[in-house]
């Protein structure tokens, strides 16, 4: 039997844990991942979809954690953001991203320190025009970090012409 956790899922890993019923814990998405890479025991073999500079994993092969393995991001947050600031030439680049990975975001700054430019760390609001309002005015270019898959296809549109009509090179995973 296998078991498959997504987003918002800090409850449903302890309980299939506490069970111990299941053949293998499944967690995807960056948020149900980070969750289950956090566990301090693995009773059930486990395996994150999603890693993004965690600390726990020592070893690009293995976790070296018993019962826990995980798969490589596809995306590297601190390249992305290297690239943007590279493309644009800004000293202040605004992340965009859902507000459930905003404190993820903003408690792994230290990981980019020695990036050459500042990073304002926003989150997606409901409404997307509501969030090109907050980017500050000297913000030079816009990552977006989300799929965006919670708006519809005409508020995505008005959101980049929002941030074209500022003149914000911006990309998105």
């Amino acid at each position: 039997k296998q078991v498959v956790v997504s987003n918002g899922a800090k409850q449903a890993i302890a309980n299939v844990f506490a069970q111990n019923q299941a053949d293998v814990l499944i967690a995807t998405g960056i948020m149900s991942s980070q969750l289950l890479a956090n566990q301090p025991a693995f009773p059930v073999p486990s395996m994150a979809s999603i890693q993004v500079n965690n600390n726990t994993i020592t070893d690009v092969k293995s976790s070296g954690i018993p019962n826990f393995t995980y798969l490589n991001s596809p995306f590297n947050i601190k390249y992305g953001i290297e690239k943007l600031q590279e493309i644009c030439r800004g000293k202040k680049l605004a992340v965009l991203t859902d507000a459930n990975l905003l404190a993820i975001g903003t408690s792994r700054e230290k990981q980019y320190a020695d990036i050459e430019t500042q990073i304002e760390w926003l989150a997606l609001e409901t409404d997307l025009s509501t969030t090109v309002s907050k980017i500050s005015a000297d913000v030079e270019g816009v990552y977006i970090l989300s799929s965006l898959a919670n708006y519809k296809a005409d508020e995505i549109a008005l959101f980049f012409e929002e941030i074209n009509e500022r003149k914000l090179p911006s990309f998105t995973l």
